[in-house]
């Protein structure tokens, strides 16, 4: 019930993304500011038909890998497929990383798996190559939290037994303690 109340707290995304983004250039010497903006639509024209290109060419994911290795060819130790992998994301930390426009196709149920989209960014200047790899229902989700006891002190040299001997009891109350609570909560 509370899950079809609000599908989006829980549905996610894999995907893949390539970006291209144009850069504001500056004057040549005794370049003439209509000179600047004519060179300025030239390059941003550049940026957006590379980005048109990469998405005409992703037919698939095998294919959005080879465009984004083959631009990258000269990148060193350049990865792929780590590079462009977006995983489990949900739909608000997509449109907050990306864009709404995004988010929507995304979790749109139309959308299938393997469907490649290029979109533009407000303003203009960000063109974002996006793949669909998997969606749905995340159903195993869990909260975690931690404390961390550490053995060493800050410059990383090892406490004495005695320092450790107390670390591991203040651990175990902390574990005692967090029982309690969680226990006290559920009834």
């Amino acid at each position: 019930k509370k899950y079809n109340a609000d599908k989006s707290a829980y549905d996610v995304v894999d995907f893949r993304v390539y970006q291209f983004t144009t850069t504001t250039l500056t004057a040549d010497k005794g370049e003439s500011s209509d000179a600047l903006k004519k060179r300025q639509a030239e390059a941003d024209a550049k940026v957006k038909k590379n980005a048109e290109d990469f998405a005409a060419a992703a037919k698939d994911e095998a294919s959005f890998l080879a465009k984004a290795k083959e631009l990258n060819k000269d990148t060193k130790d350049y990865d792929a497929a780590k590079s462009t992998k977006m995983t489990s994301q949900l739909k608000s930390s997509v449109q907050s990383n990306l864009s709404e426009d995004v988010a929507k196709w995304l979790f749109d149920s139309k959308t299938a798996v393997g469907s490649v989209k290029m979109f533009t960014s407000s303003d203009k200047k960000t063109f974002n190559v996006v793949l669909l790899t998997a969606a749905g229902h995340q159903e195993d989700t869990v909260s975690v939290r931690h404390i961390l006891f550490a053995n060493k002190d800050a410059e990383g040299k090892a406490l004495s037994e005695a320092e450790i001997a107390q670390k591991k009891k203040d651990a175990e109350a902390a574990v005692k303690a967090a029982l309690h609570k969680d226990a006290a909560r559920t009834q």
